[in-house]
């Protein structure tokens, strides 16, 4: 992935699944890269959960409103 204004690549990346309540499957899956000058610590990881929960809960109300 390109690496930006500062030229460092995003080397690893965290695959979160978008959980929708009430289905067997995930809606889909969030791929976000990692930031390789920032170690990927709890609340980094925290911070990338709850981005998947506010996504997966935007794609239930799309569903929904469909």
């Amino acid at each position: 992935m390109p690496g930006g204004p500062w030229g460092d690549h995003a080397g690893r990346a965290l695959v979160l699944p978008l959980a929708t309540p009430g289905q067997d499957r995930p809606a889909g899956f969030l791929v976000c890269g990692v930031n390789p000058r920032r170690p990927l610590d709890t609340a980094y990881r925290s911070f990338f959960e709850l981005a998947a929960g506010h996504i997966a809960t935007a794609v239930a109300n799309v569903r929904a409103y469909e």
